[in-house]
């Protein structure tokens, strides 16, 4: 044995994946690896992030085996071809390597392979929802596993079982399944990506069941296992999970970000399925603020890669104003669910919200009691708020005004509980118009303004353009009026270079990345963006506070993608309190041109503020710098500025 050789194994060993890598390849040049060291350098290939060459070297061993006689052994590296191209939807590629593996394994004792075998079969049958047969696979999996003792197959089949067990209702059951697999990953017994892989679909399923509590403390666990291991390849599907709790909490832009990098790592690590769900995150949030063709092409994606993104692809077609195609194509994923109430359940809030705007009250009413029986069989609180919601618009279609409103104020108080402001909006939406149709104006404008901030925040256009249409915001030129305000100037500086250094096509996504981050940042600290040009924006604020919490969130969040991709860009933000004329839409006054050149003297990655802005503030939560004293230029001064230290 060289010296590199063993230097590759004990850095596998510690789980040093680029160093294992360098190492081995180093090694098969010396002298061809044998098909057992080429199954290190195939999981240092993976780890390390060289994706293509994984399938290449496991090929090879396979050969290697075979050439051997030892068929055992040659079949395991077949059913680990075929999983990698399951995972990278490859059918032909993974038929075939199947197929290898079946003949290998029809002259062997039974043995872990076989358990394997019998995973890889259960696996794709739920593929196709036959869950009933694919359980009598895992079963399988899990006598032989447990008979020959592999850990890696038993834990897995298990936690496969487990989904399979919620998808035909028996869901306590499931979870229980899922529970004893994920703290068996966190043993330090299995391999590592049986663990990553237990994590997934433990994630995965607690995310359909909308078991917040489980999602979450599996989220923590499986983010330390792997910064523990050193692993890679999976931080994506963590990603994709961890996108779906903050959308549902309406962290939108924070979501699409984590959405998107999920996006590159799967692709990269060819993990497609997962992949699917990712874009299908990026959908619902273009959705959520109002960008329809940006979710449109998001879920195509998703189907692309074998995922029907529903309810949002129905709800996009609400959107666009066609009911009636949207009940179709929402029933037709529904009678492909029919035996599996967890699926049914997931869409169930969609086609009640269809059905009544086609008027369709009976088909309504079918589905929001099959959701109440849902949410009395499997009780949690996303579950309750969700047939509460379904039950108000129910009933405030018709006409039972007071069991509306009784059903509403419940189901908007529960989303409120569980921080689902989006959710929580939408059904104080609802309960306003329930008021108001029972002549309780005032209380319907409360509920009403209470949906608006909360749809500003998150940046939904169109949830916002209905609730101001409800409330007569909008229509008439209203007279001008002198107000007070915190407005923000913010300006990217130095761009020539780093269009240089990542070409016109990155930067015109990194403009487009910028632009929406910074617009969902204004909305969740309350801004106003007032004007966009170019690389700026003119945004203002009600409050002070909110405006520098505002400006230090903008800076840091380029300042996380710079860490993450290695570049963002360089913005300059001033901010400055004063009174101004407010009318059409917009802001004019001495006030608005101090604010502008404020910003103008801030140098990139800066926040300059205004003297008369901090003075506002009983306290401040950041650093600033001493005061000093500048000349802007066109207005007359001179005026004291301070330095906001955000890092």
């Amino acid at each position: 044995m060289t010296q590199t050789l063993e230097a590759g194994r004990q850095a596998l060993e510690r789980h040093s994946w680029e160093d294992a890598y360098r190492e081995l390849m180093a090694a098969d040049a010396e002298a061809p690896l044998g098909p057992d060291d080429l199954e290190r350098l195939a999981d240092a290939a993976w780890w390390s992030g060289h994706v293509e060459e994984t399938i290449r070297h496991l090929e090879r061993a396979y050969h290697g085996y075979l050439s051997s006689g030892v068929n055992i052994r040659a079949a395991a590296m077949a059913l680990r071809v075929t999983e990698r191209s399951l995972r990278a939807q490859d059918g032909p590629v993974m038929q075939t390597w199947l197929a290898r593996a079946e003949r290998l394994l029809a002259g062997e004792p039974e043995s872990a392979v076989h358990a394997w075998y019998e995973f890889i079969i259960a696996a794709r049958t739920t593929v196709d929802s036959d869950f009933a047969r694919a359980i009598e696979h895992f079963d399988r999996a899990i006598e032989l596993g447990q008979a020959h003792g592999d850990a890696d197959v038993v834990s897995i089949a298990t936690a496969f079982k487990g989904t399979a067990l919620t998808r035909i209702g028996h869901i306590e059951e499931g979870l229980a399944l899922l529970d004893e697999s994920a703290l068996a990953a966190t043993s330090g017994e299995l391999q590592a990506k049986v663990a990553c892989d237990v994590y997934c679909l433990t994630l995965s399923t607690c995310h359909d069941m909308a078991d917040l509590r489980r999602s979450t403390e599996w989220t923590e666990r499986a983010d330390r296992y792997m910064q523990a291991e050193g692993v890679t390849g999976y931080t994506g599907a963590c990603r994709v999970h961890r996108a779906e709790l903050k959308r549902r909490q309406g962290r939108w832009s924070e979501a699409e970000d984590e959405a998107r990098l999920a996006c590159d790592e799967l692709q990269r690590f060819r993990i497609l399925d997962v992949l699917a769900n990712a874009y299908r995150e990026i959908g619902e949030i273009r959705l959520g603020v109002g960008d329809l063709d940006g979710a449109e092409e998001a879920f195509a994606k998703a189907y692309e890669y074998g995922l029907d993104p529903q309810p949002g692809l129905a709800m996009l077609t609400l959107a666009r104003g066609d009911a009636a195609e949207a009940a179709r194509s929402l029933e037709r994923t529904l009678n492909r669910h029919g035996d599996d109430p967890l699926s049914r359940a997931l869409l169930l809030s969609a086609k009640v919200e269809i059905s009544l705007t086609l008027e369709d009250l009976e088909a309504a009413r079918q589905a929001t009691e099959e959701l109440e029986g849902f949410a009395a069989d499997h009780p949690n609180p996303v579950w309750t708020a969700t047939a509460g919601s379904a039950r108000g618009a129910l009933e405030l279609a018709e006409g039972n005004l007071q069991t509306s409103i009784e059903a509403l104020d419940r189901a908007w108080r529960r989303w409120q509980e569980l921080d689902f402001s989006y959710d929580s909006a939408r059904t104080r939406l609802l309960l306003g118009q329930a008021r108001r149709a029972e002549g309780d104006e005032t209380g319907a404008r409360l509920e009403l303004n209470a949906a608006l901030t909360a749809f500003r925040k998150l940046g939904a256009t169109r949830d916002v353009a209905v609730t101001e249409a409800l409330l007569g915001i909008g229509g008439a030129v209203k007279p001008r009026a002198t107000v007070q305000r915190t407005f923000m100037f913010t300006d990217i500086v130095t761009s020539t270079d780093l269009i240089g250094l990542i070409g016109d096509l990155a930067w015109a996504d990194l403009i487009e990345w910028h632009d929406r981050s910074l617009r969902a940042l204004f909305g969740e600290h309350g801004g106003e963006v007032v004007n966009h040009t170019g690389d700026g924006f003119f945004v203002a604020f009600d409050e002070p506070r909110a405006a520098l919490d505002c400006a230090v969130g903008v800076q840091r969040r380029l300042r996380t993608h710079r860490v993450e991709h290695g570049f963002s860009p360089s913005i300059r933000v001033g901010v400055h309190t004063a009174s101004a004329s407010r009318g059409d839409g917009t802001y004019t006054g001495q006030g608005v041109h101090v604010a502008a050149r404020i910003g103008e003297i801030a140098e990139g990655d800066q926040i300059v503020v205004s003297a008369d802005t901090l003075s506002e503030l009983a306290s401040v939560a950041f650093p600033v710098s001493e005061p000093r004293t500048v000349d802007l230029k066109g207005v007359p001064g001179p005026f004291v500025v301070h330095t906001v230290d955000w890092t």
